[in-house]
């Protein structure tokens, strides 16, 4: 359940772009904006792609079950809802120039998401407040997928730290 009161000897704050109204309401404040990205899925049939293909424009992400994720627009400081056509025409031009085949992919699935960015271009992991044991990983923007387990690695030796200290 997400309702209700919790309680325990640590809290991290881990909601992307909902992180900053959570911090909000304990008095703490970071500086965050929204990216809003737009992506779609296709699927391509007798030609599987089988590798991650990138570059500046686009990504395009070959998944288990014969699916290719194209992303992403960055439409920074926008929190609207839904995907434009601009987006999905600039994604898919985009994908063509890197993996020629695409052009005879099916849509199956367009999306938009809104990630947090910070102003400074970097992740807050760590410490938000020592005293009442809140810490914080948010502001990944993009990258937030690949970062995860290096931030789940951070904040579990930030903590045993911090109790290893109060044990003492």
């Amino acid at each position: 359940s997400n309702t209700g009161t919790w309680t325990g000897r640590t809290v991290t704050v881990a909601a992307g772009r909902g992180s900053q109204a959570l911090l909000d309401t304990a008095g703490i404040s970071i500086a965050t904006y929204g990216v809003k990205g737009e992506c779609l899925a296709v699927r391509l049939a007798g030609q599987p792609l089988r590798s991650i293909l990138f570059d500046d424009a686009v990504y395009l992400v070959p998944k288990a079950d014969g699916r290719i994720l194209i992303g992403a627009t960055e439409l920074p400081h926008d929190e609207t809802i839904g995907v434009s056509v601009a987006g999905v025409t600039s994604l898919l031009q985009a994908a063509e120039r890197l993996y020629p085949p695409i052009r005879n992919a099916v849509i199956e699935e367009v999306w938009s998401g809104v990630r947090p960015q910070t102003e400074f271009g970097l992740p807050y992991i760590g410490v938000a407040d020592s005293s009442r044991r809140i810490f914080i990983a948010t502001g990944h923007h993009r990258h937030g997928i690949l970062l995860a387990p290096a931030t789940a690695e951070v904040l579990a030796n930030t903590l045993r730290l911090i109790l290893k200290e109060e044990v003492r």
